[in-house]
Parts: C-alpha cells; sequence; structure tokens
C-alpha cells in the first residue's frame, strides 16, 4: 500500500511517470502511469497534492512483446555466429593459407567478433530489461581483473595517441560477478578511450574498503550538460558521436548500468565539455 502513487504523495513526494500493474489477473489487469506534485500555500505550507493518472497498458504489453523478440532474435543470431567464429579461427591457425587470403580472413575474424558483442549486447539489454539478469558472484581478485581489461584496451589506446594510467593496488578482493564486471570495466575503458583524441590521457582507479570503488576518467570532450541524463539509455547516442561518425550502438553504458544495478550499487558521471568526463562504479562489498 505505501507503494501506491497516493501513497506516496500524501506522505509529501513528487514523482513523474511512477509505473504500477492494477489488478490480479494477468490477461485483464492495466497499467498505469501516475505523477504527482505538492499544493502549498503562498505560505509554503503544504496544502496536499495533485495526482495525473494516464493509461498505458497496450504501451507496456508491446513494450514486453518487442523485448521478447529481440531477445529471441539475439539468442538466435548468437548460435551461427559462434559458429562462423569458430571455422574462422580453425582456418586462420593454417600455415599453408597465401598472405592475401590470411589478411582477408582476419578482416572476416575482426568483424564477425563485433557483430557477435553487438548482438551480445542487445540480448543482455533485452535481458536486463525483463529482469532476467542473472548473476554468478564469486570472490574475485578485482586488482588483476582490471588490469586485464585495460591491457585488452591498450591497442586501441595506441592508436588513438591516449596514455591509460591504471591505479589498482595490489590483489583487492570482493564477491562480484566477474564476467559481468569484466563487462563493466571493458565497456567504460573503451568508450573513455573513444571520446578521447590524441595526447589525452584516461585514468583508471580502483578502491576496495566499506565498498567496492572504480572510477573511469578520462580528458577528453566531454558530454553537455543535457545529454548526461540520457547516456545510459539504450541506443542513446550523443550529438558528437553522430557528427564525428564514433563507431558504437549505443548499449555500452546501459549494459554497465543494467549490470552494476544488479550487484545493488550504482554508476555515476561527472563531466564537462572540453574538460573530459569521469564514471565512478560504486558496489556494495558482497
Amino acid at each position: 500500500t505505501e507503494d501506491m502513487p497516493a501513497s506516496r504523495a500524501a506522505n509529501g513526494e513528487e514523482f513523474d511517470d511512477y509505473t504500477y500493474w492494477a489488478g490480479d489477473d494477468p490477461q485483464a489487469r492495466a497499467a498505469f502511469s501516475a505523477s504527482a506534485r505538492q499544493v502549498r500555500a503562498p505560505s509554503g505550507e503544504r496544502m496536499g497534492a495533485v495526482l495525473a493518472y494516464q493509461e498505458i497498458t497496450d504501451l507496456m504489453r508491446a513494450m514486453r512483446v518487442k523485448d521478447e523478440f529481440v531477445s529471441s532474435v539475439s539468442h538466435e543470431l548468437r548460435t551461427p555466429l559462434t559458429t562462423v567464429l569458430g571455422y574462422l579461427e580453425l582456418l586462420t591457425d593454417r600455415d599453408d593459407l597465401p598472405p592475401d587470403a590470411a589478411a582477408q580472413l582476419q578482416v572476416a575474424q575482426r568483424n564477425a567478433r563485433r557483430l557477435l558483442a553487438l548482438v551480445s549486447d542487445v540480448l543482455h539489454v533485452a535481458r536486463a530489461g525483463a529482469g532476467h539478469l542473472v548473476l554468478r558472484p564469486t570472490q574475485t581478485d578485482l586488482s588483476s581483473l582490471v588490469r586485464e581489461a585495460v591491457d585488452t584496451s591498450r591497442p586501441m589506446a595506441e592508436r588513438s595517441g591516449v596514455a591509460l594510467h591504471v591505479d589498482v593496488g595490489h590483489r583487492q578482493c570482493a564477491t562480484v560477478d566477474d564476467q559481468r564486471l569484466r563487462q563493466v570495466v571493458d565497456n567504460l575503458v573503451s568508450n573513455a578511450i573513444k571520446y578521447s583524441s590524441d595526447g589525452d590521457e584516461v585514468t583508471i582507479t580502483l578502491r576496495v574498503g566499506d565498498s567496492v570503488e572504480l572510477e573511469v576518467s578520462d580528458s577528453g570532450a566531454g558530454i553537455p550538460a543535457a545529454e548526461i541524463p540520457h547516456v545510459f539509455d539504450p541506443f542513446f547516442r550523443g550529438a558528437q558521436a553522430r557528427d564525428d561518425q564514433i563507431s558504437g550502438t549505443g548499449l555500452g553504458l546501459s549494459v554497465v548500468d543494467s549490470i552494476v544495478a544488479a550487484h545493488g550499487g550504482e554508476v555515476t558521471l561527472q563531466s564537462e565539455v572540453g574538460r573530459g568526463s569521469a564514471f565512478r562504479v560504486t558496489l556494495p562489498l558482497g
């Protein structure tokens, strides 16, 4: 009862687009979006609240169908892509290939990996949106995990002329899903490099105390204030990414946000145009 819009408004809360389902029958229940504002006298005394409701049943059901479709298609695409990559790896391991054929296979392999990564991100976002993101927590050396992720991104940084600085200490451990957290680090570091230019710097720091704190900061282009509230939305791409034709799908930060939320943590962003950005991930100790 305390979570219903009227109760929240009576307790002095103001909110927008609070979504909930009404009714016990899954086939007949309705979805509503509610917003609330407090009404105050000229003296500032609270006199009551105004609530606005909108029925969004059809919209919610359409979104569910969309998520199920995206999840199904992404799952079906992964199997043939994995098979294609397996045979490409077998071919590239051969010693009797002409140099031009080997180079062409490497291009095919690189693009197949990019496509598999994209499909995996889409599937991840669909599962997270449906509440099906499953974690497998284990005791993990976060220092080693972060170093390995950064080392993977070094060739990309070197090609862009971006310096990487790592401050992760020695053997800092916590109970997390190591594969999922590796996705977080991979996405944040590659994103920082992607939006940096020759001569910029990316700094990765890790601290484990009362909580896990991971920060990835850069001295790159920065993000306009109007775009900051949307950077974690699926498929969102900023104006600079579109104007400069920076490759990407707009899914990386959405993946980061869903994984951090599944761990019970939060990710925050501070950014200023021309001065760079800092993403900070805070996780409870498992």
